[in-house]
């Protein structure tokens, strides 16, 4: 066997003896995750937002960092990065954001993770041209 055989071997069992840990003592190390949290609210805060600002950022990245509407009225000079959206291009975003309750930072891991993979579910729109795709393509309610 040579050193890679055993370290991954080491490594499945390390795996297995965490999972049997985790869940012989889930009560207590539950309790200290609560505890830890309670004490360190705003040092958790901070870390979840700017968690939250990597994966966006990689996101706007790997999605163009631009509107991919051609006809965007918005000129390229006034463009904001700020207000671009994540679109999902057949519709239905909604309900695979539900998926993901209030945790945004799982939903941006999610996106992160299919466009890797190569999926063509997503683009990017500014907040104007997906405002106008969603009531031209009736995915919102109108209150006409």
């Amino acid at each position: 066997m040579n050193g890679d055989c055993r370290y991954n071997m080491n490594i499945i069992k390390r795996r297995k003896y965490g999972k049997e840990y985790y869940w012989k003592n889930v009560e207590k190390l539950r309790k200290r995750n609560r505890e830890w949290h309670m004490k360190n609210r705003e040092k958790d805060r901070l870390y979840e937002v700017k968690r939250r600002r990597t994966l966006r950022t990689s996101i706007l990245k790997l999605l163009g960092n631009k509107c991919n509407n051609p006809n965007c009225p918005i000129p390229k000079d006034k463009f904001d990065k700020r207000a671009l959206q994540i679109d999902h291009i057949k519709g239905e975003g909604n309900k695979e954001i539900k998926k993901f309750g209030k945790c945004n930072n799982l939903y941006y891991l999610h996106v992160l993770n299919e466009i890797k993979k190569g999926t063509k579910k997503y683009q990017l729109l500014c907040a104007y041209c997906n405002w106008l795709k969603r009531y031209n393509n009736r995915e919102i309610k109108t209150y006409e």
